[in-house]
């Protein structure tokens, strides 16, 4: 990280320390400066444009989030129109909050907490009967019953996906010339699950889901296709898209799904005993009963749709992996909140929320999808308070 960076995060610490709880923590503001370079994971691509500044502002708002809330249990929370009670009561809301010892915890929906360990985290997702809990150089599973599994390893730019229903995770590293990267899948049993299954595709496709059959990619497919249907494109062919080691993992089946218009897809037949692809990929639209058809034959799996139609569900609502607004009147209710201009933001996996803040807030803003107007509210925020979960099971 060069100097001037460093200088600069180090500069911001000081100027809120003023306003901050007293911390014993000499190492917090080298932990902001860690976060800040290993941020990397929220957006890939601008790791490979080089968009620092924005990665940076989303590093501090990480590490400055312990200071939002009083720490002491005694001091209760901040007052705000939404209560902590009623988030979690109404949207299942769990956060990663600083214990009194300098440890991290879950606060879960019911108030039950769970010791995270002792370093500052990057993400909470929330997976079946578990936490996946990332930091600045690892992926670590927290069971519900106490139990953890070995640190995942991560390397300075890799991020994670989670899929459908919080089974399993991926940690997803490019290589250093932004080609190609290489994916680590694994389950979140922290005793008897199987060995990480690895492939490795191009850096043009993106894994946005997957089942134990099918893997769902987002990939630029309408310059060439110009929306037709057909089965004659040859995309792993001619562009060397890698599909063959994702037929080596394991999977049945490939679904590809357009950047620009995400209800446009391209199936393709793996086999994974040869480890193949097939030649052809056929191409159309999502809700093409024939297309639909010929993705459970290739899947052998009669749920294959099901997943391609969540993921095109969810691609048709977001950009570069950040959920946007579903609705006209939920951007303009957000912005005029000025709720993108704060540097810490969340977005629920399950399209009920989003969350907002800035470093120092006494709380954060919620933004509640779930009515049929959006209404955004102050957020009560619990004492110590990170983070919220990001729930997928």
């Amino acid at each position: 990280m060069s100097e001037d960076l460093e200088t600069l995060l180090r500069s911001g610490l000081a100027q809120v320390a003023e306003a901050a709880p007293d911390y014993d923590d000499p190492g917090l503001a080298d932990a902001a400066i860690a976060g800040a370079g290993r941020i990397r994971r929220r957006r890939r691509v601008g790791a490979a444009a080089g968009g620092t500044g924005l990665l940076v502002l989303g590093a501090a708002a990480f590490v400055w989030q312990p200071w939002t809330a009083p720490v002491s249990p005694d001091e209760g929370v901040i007052a705000g129109d939404t209560s902590t009670s009623q988030a979690q009561t109404e949207f299942d809301l769990e956060f990663a909050v600083l214990d009194t010892t300098g440890g991290y915890e879950v606060l879960t929906e019911d108030d039950e907490r769970l010791a995270i360990g002792e370093e500052l985290p990057e993400n909470v997702y929330g997976m079946t009967d578990s936490y996946l809990v990332e930091t600045a150089d690892a992926a670590t599973v927290y069971a519900g019953d106490g139990s953890v599994s070995d640190p995942y390893a991560m390397s300075y730019d890799a991020y994670v996906k989670v899929n459908t229903g919080g089974g399993e995770f991926a940690i997803v590293t490019p290589t250093t010339d932004f080609t190609s990267e290489e994916y680590r899948l694994a389950d979140v049993l922290v005793e008897g699950g199987e060995a990480p299954r690895t492939f490795t595709t191009s850096f043009d496709i993106t894994l946005t889901d997957w089942s134990d059959s099918t893997a769902v990619f987002t990939a630029e497919l309408w310059s060439s296709t110009a929306g037709e249907t057909s089965s004659a494109f040859m995309f792993n062919d001619s562009l060397d898209l890698g599909l063959e080691t994702v037929a080596q993992a394991g999977f049945q089946s490939v679904v590809l799904t357009d950047q620009s218009d995400p209800n446009y897809v391209c199936v393709a037949d793996l086999d994974p005993e040869a480890g193949t692809s097939s030649d052809k990929e056929s191409c159309g639209y999502a809700d093409d009963q024939e297309l639909q058809a010929g993705l459970v034959d290739a899947a052998d799996d009669p749920d294959s749709p099901e997943l391609m139609a969540q993921a095109v569900g969810r691609a048709s609502n977001s950009f570069d992996g950040d959920t946007l607004m579903n609705t006209d009147a939920a951007y303009e209710a957000a912005d005029a909140e000025g709720f993108y201009e704060y540097e810490g933001q969340w977005s629920d996996p399950k399209g009920r929320w989003q969350i907002a803040g800035n470093p120092g807030d006494a709380s954060w803003k919620l933004l509640d999808l779930e009515g049929e107007e959006p209404v955004i509210t102050e957020l009560a925020i619990p004492s110590g308070a990170v983070l919220p979960v990001l729930d997928y099971a």
